[in-house]
């Protein structure tokens, strides 16, 4: 399910957060953002990035690695820190599937695409996050038959 894209954006993105953290240039002025505060200048604007967009990188980094361990500790913290962030519940879920834990897997491919709001492509995930658990409890059940009839 991961693909080798997946694991290397990942990759990036943790490592120019990790990198760039603590060198902001300080504000350009005439650019608020939200909340009226200014926006870091030049390349420290990826420092920027909230713990949760960190902990996401994490997250991604440590599931391509199999570290599902490292992955839902990131993940759990990254979602009570942003628990609106659909991205978030769509990697919490991807995880999820990876464990064999289909009903969780729906469950947060479901709030994710509530999250959504008009969000083609988070909408477009989360449902082929659904298909994927629902096609992978289908072929776990279908195992779990098979093996049941042998014995």
């Amino acid at each position: 399910m991961d693909r080798p894209a997946d694991r290397l954006i990942a990759s990036v993105c943790l490592a120019v957060a990790l990198t760039t953290g603590g060198c902001a240039l300080g504000p350009v002025s005439g650019t608020p953002s939200s909340g009226g505060v200014t926006e870091s200048a030049g390349p420290t604007a990826a420092s920027s990035a909230s713990p949760a967009a960190v902990l996401l990188a994490q997250s991604q980094a440590a599931r391509a690695d199999g570290d599902y361990g490292r992955a839902a500790t990131a993940i759990e913290r990254a979602v009570r820190l942003e628990p609106n962030d659909p991205t978030l519940w769509l990697e919490y879920g991807r995880l999820q599937l990876a464990l064999g834990n289909f009903d969780q897997a729906l469950a947060q491919a479901r709030r994710a695409a509530n999250l959504a709001g008009s969000d083609a492509a988070i909408s477009s995930e989360a449902s082929r996050l659904i298909a994927d658990a629902n096609r992978e409890r289908a072929r776990a059940e279908a195992a779990a038959a098979r093996e049941a009839e042998l014995h």
